[in-house]
């Protein structure tokens, strides 16, 4: 366990204090000096909704980031963001499930996942200088970065962000290229950042491929994650994507998208793909199979989207897990960007699996504001929980309902309100076990956020 960090309240009111945005310049008789200062407060409430007599859990957070830019001219910038969350205390987050023995899953990402007792969680989460010359920029240090697996995954407090080196370059507008070495990764929600191999094992681990527990946390050997990228599009209508990970002595990820788009009357149209091949490298994390984070040898992923952008946006979304092997990509290092991923749940760790998922997305705009509203609806077939080989965090089969509103009132810009409701029903045959449904299946979710950003 970590100790608490008292610097957190400094944090805090530093935070909380700096509502406004501000910027500072400065003129010499070179280059032109330029700092600002931005940020966010955010206050979120979630509570689970378990089924019967099983546990619900409920945690109210505040807190948010401060961030300071200064750039010299066009070429240099410096940065550094503090992050805080705070628990507001309506609940123990430690607290259990009497019928199971296991606390909240979803509330839990809220606070430091490696010490839910601690009340304050503080980070220096950026701090990076940027070079830019022409069309390359080179930055090092602590830093955000979105890509379709490795990304900020910031639907709780504080963000997933790393630490090393990035390198992107753009050499004609048909082309965009990246590729960057990173050292240590800071999961969403904890208070520091961890080495490569260390971070892998933060979140529950699951059970391997005997069904027993996992046993890679802080077992895990890897010294370095490299990611590349490149986004081409050789044709108006037509591009691609491929990011490129490989994790040192773990696994090497390659992800292609391609998809093309036509615009038909006031509709555009758009099919695209996705392929997800991994492999392990070396000892997929550990010379010893108990102790091993990538046991399979191979993994695929297929998938495939339809989408109509209108008034109205329309999603169809299929994705496919191959019987070859486990789909493995740390839950530390950010969420997947499947087709068919809906917000709260994953199809991390399984094979053998298919999912479906329509989304409806629009926007209204009045004198009052601006409401945007999500829809989506999904079928997810699982492996038997019974099947640990296939099914590595025993999540029964289930169908997945989402509806996630957005508003910004006009007279105050800043301001945006988010509420996300979740309910998820079992499916299939599912042991009469309440481990195999707490927090699973047949539950629902509420979500209310308010971020303020200056």
């Amino acid at each position: 366990m970590r100790s608490k960090r008292p610097i957190s309240r400094i944090g805090l009111a530093l935070l909380l204090g700096v509502m406004l945005p501000w910027t500072v310049h400065a003129q010499s008789d070179s280059v032109q000096s330029r700092g600002d200062v931005s940020g966010q407060w955010r206050t979120y409430f979630m509570s689970t909704l378990n089924q019967g007599d099983l546990k619900d859990f409920a945690a109210l957070a505040t807190g948010g980031k401060l961030k300071y830019v200064h750039r010299w001219g066009t070429h240099l910038e410096a940065a550094a963001a503090f992050y805080t969350a705070v628990n507001l205390g309506i609940s123990d987050p430690t607290a259990t499930d009497p019928a199971t023995g296991r606390p909240s899953r979803y509330e839990a990402g809220l606070f430091n996942m490696q010490d839910l007792s601690q009340r304050e969680v503080a980070l220096l989460g950026e701090a990076y200088l940027t070079l830019r010359y022409n069309r390359h920029a080179l930055t090092l240090g602590r830093m955000k970065l979105v890509s379709p697996l490795f990304n900020p995954q910031d639907g709780r407090m504080i963000p997933t962000l790393l630490q090393g080196l990035w390198y992107a370059q753009r050499p004609d507008k048909a082309l965009d290229l990246g590729a960057g070495v990173f050292t240590k990764v800071a999961p969403r929600g904890t208070d520091r950042f961890y080495g490569i191999g260390e971070s892998i094992g933060v979140y529950p681990a699951g059970r391997n491929l005997t069904g027993a527990p996992s046993d890679y946390p802080m077992h895990t050997r890897s010294k370095f994650l490299a990611i590349g990228h490149a986004h081409w599009k050789p044709m108006p209508h037509g591009e691609v994507h491929v990011w490129d990970y490989w994790a040192d002595n773990v696994f090497h990820t390659v992800y292609l998208e391609p998809a093309y788009t036509v615009t038909l009357g006031e509709h555009a149209w758009q099919l695209a793909g996705q392929w997800v091949h991994q492999d392990r490298v070396g000892e997929g994390g550990n010379a010893d199979p108990v102790r091993r984070y990538f046991a399979s040898r191979t993994a695929d992923v297929f998938g495939v989207q339809l989408q109509v952008k209108g008034t109205t946006t329309v999603r169809l979304g299929y994705n496919r897990i191959t019987g070859a092997g486990q789909f493995l990509f740390p839950r530390e290092w950010g969420r997947e960007g499947l087709y068919t991923f809906q917000k709260r749940e994953r199809s991390e760790g399984n094979a053998n699996a298919d999912a479906l998922v329509l989304t409806l997305d629009r926007t209204w705009k009045g004198q009052a504001g601006s409401l945007q509203g999500i829809v989506s609806a999904g079928h997810h077939w699982r492996a038997s929980v019974t099947e640990a080989a296939a099914n590595k965090y025993a999540q029964p089969s289930y169908t997945h309902l989402n509806l996630d509103l957005f508003y910004t009132p006009a007279a105050l810009r800043r301001l945006q309100t988010e509420l996300l409701l979740t309910y998820k029903i079992g499916q299939g045959d599912i042991p009469e076990n309440p481990a195999f449904v707490l927090n699973k299946v047949d539950m629902g979710l509420i979500n209310l956020i308010v971020n303020y950003t200056f």
